[in-house]
């Protein structure tokens, strides 16, 4: 299973969300209300999700899947 999230409030860069993770999908903020999407092989934890103000959007199969 892969989990993806999404960044409301800035879009990946360095130190601005865990550093493991497996992909990351840029999209356009106005039409998604993310900066970016970003994919982990774990389930993070509620402190790293706090952290750097991420939103658990799905468990996916595949990177892409909604």
């Amino acid at each position: 299973m892969i989990y993806k999230y999404g960044m409301k409030h800035r879009g990946v860069s360095i130190g601005t969300q865990p550093s493991d993770f497996i992909s990351f999908d840029d999209v356009n903020k106005k039409e998604t209300g993310y900066w970016s999407f970003v994919y982990y092989n774990r389930k993070l934890s509620n402190d790293e999700i706090s952290k750097y103000e991420l939103t658990f959007i799905a468990e996916v199969n595949k990177i892409g899947d909604d």
